[in-house]
């Protein structure tokens, strides 16, 4: 039986069943056939949950802070010709 990269002998009276794998967080894997568990294992790494992995590469892709320099930007307040300018007509 080969499963994540990972291969399993089983008994012979399993051959050509369906066998189903349950892999807990903690890296223990349990082989089921018909509902009955033939064995379980302790594969080497624990499983890294979904959030745990991002928050890893959250971490990887992010730099260390740093300021921005100040860019001087013009501004102009609502009431100038950008707002009432030429092409909007004033009350009548």
């Amino acid at each position: 039986m080969s499963y994540k990269g990972h291969k399993w002998l089983l008994p012979k009276e399993y051959a050509v069943k369906e066998i189903l794998v349950k892999e807990s967080l903690s890296g223990v894997m349990r082989f089921y056939c018909q509902g009955e568990e033939i064995t379980a294992i302790q594969i080497s790494e624990s499983v890294i949950s979904l959030a745990d992995q991002l928050k890893k590469k959250q971490s990887a892709v992010v730099a260390a802070p740093h300021s921005v320099p100040t860019i001087p930007v013009n501004t102009r307040s609502l009431n100038d010709d950008l707002v009432n300018g030429p092409f909007v007509e004033q009350g009548s």
